[in-house]
């Protein structure tokens, strides 16, 4: 693994999202709308199950058509990235910090373990530790009404093909 390793929102892993009004309660703090540390993507936070999950909404320079080309699984490549689960499995800590999780990085086709989510007030830490390295990645809290989430009216995804 690189050590400057990056993170990004464009990801695949195909996760059912189910709500789970005890896990909501429990992470109010980590839940909503996340702009990464470089302030290229946007990550929604959300509740899967009886864990925690985060899917891209929007990215800069996200098609409608991208898809995820490097997944090593030759299967998932021809599906889109916008709104796809690219971390998930976060169990809780406490509060404010869910461990365990995992990340997959749709540029490089890896997928991460050992990842905790730490909410730090309107700044939210995801912290990958492999060995004795430890990359972490501060992300920003957002407003809903500002994001034009990806596959929406405003910013469709197309089906394959067309």
């Amino acid at each position: 693994m690189k050590p400057h390793l990056q993170f990004s929102a464009r990801a695949l892993l195909s996760l059912a999202v189910l709500s789970g009004s005890s896990v909501a309660q429990s992470a109010p703090g980590l839940l909503g709308l996340w702009l990464s540390q470089d302030g290229r993507d946007v990550t929604e936070i959300l509740p899967c199950g009886t864990t925690l999950c985060g899917r891209l909404v929007q990215a800069q320079g996200l098609r409608p058509d991208d898809r995820d080309t490097r997944n090593p699984n030759p299967t998932l490549r021809s599906a889109p990235l916008c709104n796809q689960v690219y971390m998930g499995g976060f169990k809780r800590e406490s509060d404010a910090r869910w461990v365990s999780g995992w990340v997959y990085d749709s540029r490089d086709g890896g997928s991460y373990t050992n990842v905790s989510l730490e909410s730090k007030g309107e700044l939210l830490e995801l912290t990958v530790r492999v060995g004795f390295i430890r990359h972490t990645e501060r992300m920003t809290r957002l407003d809903p009404a500002k994001v034009t989430r990806c596959g929406t009216a405003d910013n469709p995804v197309r089906p394959l093909g067309l």
